[in-house]
């Protein structure tokens, strides 16, 4: 069963479980705790709706296990925030179904990006679909013919880049951002490569049980 619950600080100490939407006078912190397996489901827009009404106040997200026993905690505000960028940069993709984008971070720095699309050099989907076959029968079983055969996901092009970032000295403690949730296939680099936290936006329609893959490897994944 998963159980999510807002707690709220005020300036003079006091503490209260938000039982609606109600804020007293001068908050200046939030706990947002979901009890539940992963993936841990920490979207919530009167999250956002706080993040503006109370710039100063810290907005902390916990996530606890089946006991009740805190597994992680973090900033909602950065995740956010990093989120937020993979839903902007995913219009570099040039595919025309579905535009993706994919953060590597480390130590809250962006170290690595990559948007879905073609190898470099070679014709982008935009190019092979018009917005006018887009819009004939088929189109869809066509677009997944050439995206097998011809498109790298952002996910795997983050993880290439990733490799030849020579500035990095060790792979250890890094963060994925996606603005679609890792498939199946991407899952298994994902776990290859190290990464032991992912966070992303939305669920993957063609191929929804890439999260159930990234828990199966032990990754933590939240939806933010």
């Amino acid at each position: 069963m998963v159980e999510k619950n807002l707690y709220v600080t005020y300036a003079d100490g006091s503490e209260e479980l938000l039982k609606d939407q109600s804020i007293k006078e001068n908050p200046v912190a939030f706990v947002y705790q979901v009890k539940s397996d992963y993936p841990v489901d920490f979207q919530n827009p009167f999250l956002q709706s706080i993040a503006k009404d109370y710039p100063e106040a810290a907005i902390t997200c916990v996530h606890l296990n089946e006991q009740g026993i805190p597994q992680a905690s973090f900033d909602w505000r950065i995740k956010k925030a990093f989120i937020d960028t993979t839903q902007s940069l995913k219009a570099m993709s040039h595919c025309t179904r579905l535009k993706v984008c994919c953060l590597i971070v480390k130590n809250n720095r962006i170290i690595s990006t990559g948007v879905n699309g073609t190898p470099k050099g070679f014709k982008n989907c935009d190019e092979v679909f018009s917005p006018t076959e887009r819009l004939t029968k088929g189109y869809y079983e066509r677009h997944h013919q050439f995206s097998e055969a011809y498109e790298v996901h952002a996910e795997m092009n983050a993880v290439l880049e990733l490799g030849r970032n020579t500035s990095i000295d060790n792979y250890e403690n890094l963060e994925l951002y996606c603005s679609t949730c890792p498939c199946a296939g991407c899952a298994k680099m994902i776990a290859q490569s190290g990464i032991k936290k992912v966070f992303y936006a939305e669920a993957y329609d063609r191929m929804p049980d890439g999260a159930k893959n990234l828990q199966d490897f032990g990754i933590e994944v939240y939806k933010i």
